[in-house]
């Protein structure tokens, strides 16, 4: 029989090397460029991913870090570099605890925990929608608001004030109409909902989907013309087990 070692923490492959967290915020003005930029391109180029800011508590998976955004801003034939935490609710009592106060996917979740047994990292995708630049979450999070160009964290986006249960991490936008088409997906009835976001960015439209017998992991929705495109993935998580670790 192979025995099978536990690994210290501190060992997890997406803690090392390249993968290693990256814990100071900077802002690099006027960087080298090799060739030119053309003097009328102008944007910005933002990428979000998980990024610890304190050492994990048990085994680490690469989807537990803090979000954090990089970006890189164009502009007069010249480029500057951000990057910046995310700062959610979360990675706020944890610094303000001086420790990690929830576990990764990992290990059993807390569920006894005043926090919540899940931690909302905000580190999965961004989406430029109504003006606002948005942070998401794959198990499904309230958007948090990010500022251009200085990546600030402004707070969480309720779409008007009028839908708090979240949504995945992979909304799609019309570029017809300026609809954003997303998904909510969770542990308990119902399973799946599905909703669209106004190109004002006030809530237009909710609903569960009732047919989804159990829990899904809803990874990503497509949409055409005149669909949206919702796929029940053969992924099925298991609570019970997911309790254990």
């Amino acid at each position: 029989m192979t025995d099978i070692t536990k690994l210290d923490p501190s060992t997890g492959p997406y803690l090392q090397g390249l993968y290693a967290p990256v814990l100071e915020e900077i802002t690099a003005r006027d960087l080298t460029v090799e060739g030119k930029l053309p003097d009328d391109l102008e944007g910005f180029f933002v990428r979000n991913g998980a990024n610890p800011r304190l050492p994990p508590r048990g085994r680490y998976h690469w989807f537990d870090g803090d979000g954090m955004v990089h970006a890189v801003e164009l502009g007069g034939g010249k480029a500057t570099y951000r990057n910046r935490f995310v700062q959610t609710e979360g990675l706020a009592a944890e610094m303000a605890a001086g420790r990690p106060l929830w576990t990764g996917i990992l290990e059993p979740p807390d569920l006894q925990s005043p926090h919540g047994p899940f931690k909302d990292t905000a580190n999965t995708d961004l989406v430029f929608h109504a003006g606002k630049l948005l942070a998401l979450w794959w198990q499904t999070g309230v958007p948090h608001v990010l500022s251009l160009p200085g990546l600030e964290t402004r707070g969480k986006e309720l779409f008007g004030g009028s839908h708090t249960r979240g949504i995945s991490a992979h909304p799609k936008v019309d570029p017809r109409t300026g609809e954003m088409i997303f998904i909510a997906f969770g542990m308990r009835p119902p399973y799946l909902e599905y909703g669209v976001v106004g190109a004002d960015g006030t809530l237009a439209h909710f609903t569960p989907i009732e047919s989804v017998p159990g829990v899904r992991y809803q990874h990503d929705i497509a949409i055409t013309e005149r669909f949206a495109v919702l796929m029940d993935l053969p992924m099925f998580p298991d609570p019970a087990a997911l309790a254990k670790g």
